[in-house]
């Protein structure tokens, strides 16, 4: 045998340049063709280098290079049945278009479907669900190309069934199973005890299917579930069907603090202010931030005028005063000045309410609640024009205080007024 046929027969060069191959790296890629150049060219490495020959995109001189060993080691039958495909365009191909082509392709004898399909994945992020389908690999080990730090991407990849090794990865805090065929989840899913996000959409699962999810993670369902009610919630409108989605979230995730929020919201509007009062307390309990503990103490005090309970009123607004004295300026929001506003307004201390209130404005101009507490807070002062100026342009950026300034015990002594009432119907 001379030098330069060493490789034929030595099969371990052959699978060290396989690996090399294999690897994704041009350097690495770089030093097999060195090493088939110094070597010679052995039948062993025709997938390989076809493999190559269509999808490695990172650098053309290689994959020409690929292209040329390969037409000399290709059989003419093997050449002629697949010269039509040197180049697949991987943002041209979805799972199943890629799976239909390496089906194709694996059918002639001279080609190992196995190492082209699992190549494909390599260096286009193409072919999973023809390698899971064909066990071109482990499972796990094709899954783990998908994988990216903490989130595993299989959106649109065709899948009819999600393999049970998606729960080898429990560092996974964000999964997406988008646009995939499969109906049923298996229950080693649960292992991912770090998910903070999984998406399915246009996946048919079925309702025993999403119950396992909602049991293997009900944090996840119980944000879900309150996303689909907040915009019904802060328009004032659907609150029985809030409050019954409200319950479940609650259900799910006992210590969910905005869901606590906006149930003592929904049961506070909806007349039942003395039912509020222990979802302001819960809110208490579990928010996180000061802002929103400062907040739930005005939202009680709110609840509180409801029931007509003034001494409570002023102190339930004192302990958010003091819970904002805590928050450094520079954490001084919207929901900030709102709070101080509010518990401000509760301490008759108006003219500071309306300068918190300023402050929210310069923030967010268009915040159709700060408006309509300036307006409240004006009707206080009975200062009328500028009363009615604020609750004009609260009622244009929030419809729903329109029927609410009817109602509103702040406007009390306007009620009946003509310019208040020309106001409610034509701003």
């Amino acid at each position: 045998m001379s030098h330069n046929h060493y490789l034929k027969g030595n099969q371990d060069a052959i699978e060290k340049i396989k690996t090399l191959l294999e690897s994704g790296e041009s350097s690495n890629i770089e030093l097999a063709f060195q090493l088939i150049k110094g070597g010679g060219l052995t039948s062993e490495l025709t997938t390989h280098l076809y493999a190559l020959s269509i999808f490695f995109n990172e650098n053309d001189t290689l994959k020409r290079t690929a292209k040329r060993y390969y037409k000399s080691l290709a059989s003419k039958d093997l050449y002629a049945f697949t010269k039509y495909k040197w180049n697949v365009y991987g943002e041209y191909y979805n799972e199943a278009k890629m799976s239909k082509f390496l089906t194709k392709i694996a059918q002639h004898q001279e080609i190992n479907g196995a190492v082209l399909a699992n190549m494909a994945v390599r260096y286009l992020q193409k072919g999973l669900k023809y390698c899971l389908e064909n066990q071109t690999a482990p499972a796990e080990q094709i899954l783990a190309q998908f994988v990216d730090h903490d989130m595993l991407d299989l959106d649109y990849m065709s899948l009819d069934a999600l393999p049970k090794e998606v729960g080898c990865f429990p560092e996974i805090k964000y999964l997406y199973l988008e646009g995939n065929n499969f109906t049923d989840i298996p229950d080693e899913i649960a292992n991912l005890t770090q998910l903070q996000s999984l998406s399915y959409r246009d996946t048919p699962l079925s309702e025993v299917a999403l119950q396992k999810l909602e049991q293997f993670f009900p944090k996840i369902f119980a944000a879900q579930y309150y996303m689909e009610v907040i915009d019904d919630i802060n328009q004032g409108r659907n609150y029985d069907h809030s409050l019954e989605v409200l319950n479940k979230v609650l259900a799910l995730d006992p210590t969910y603090a905005n869901a606590w929020n906006d149930k003592g919201r929904v049961l506070q509007e909806s007349k039942h202010a003395l039912d509020a009062l222990e979802c302001y307390d819960k809110y208490f309990e579990f928010a996180k931030l000061d802002t929103d503990k400062a907040l739930s103490r005005v939202n009680k005090a709110l609840a509180l005028q409801n029931l007509g309970w003034e001494e409570e009123v002023h102190q339930t607004a004192i302990e958010a005063v003091q819970i904002l004295k805590q928050i450094p300026t520079n954490s001084h929001d919207r929901v900030y000045y709102f709070s101080q506003g509010l518990a401000l307004f509760f301490m008759k201390d108006y003219d500071q309410a309306l300068l918190a209130y300023d402050q929210g404005l310069k923030r967010d101009k268009y915040d159709g609640v700060l408006w309509y507490n300036k307006a409240c807070t004006y009707a206080k002062q009975h200062k009328k024009e500028e009363m009615l100026e604020h609750l004009e342009r609260a009622i244009q950026l929030r419809e729903r205080f329109r029927e609410e300034a009817n109602e509103d015990i702040d406007f009390k002594n306007y009620w009946q007024d003509a310019a208040f009432l020309k106001t409610i119907k034509e701003a």
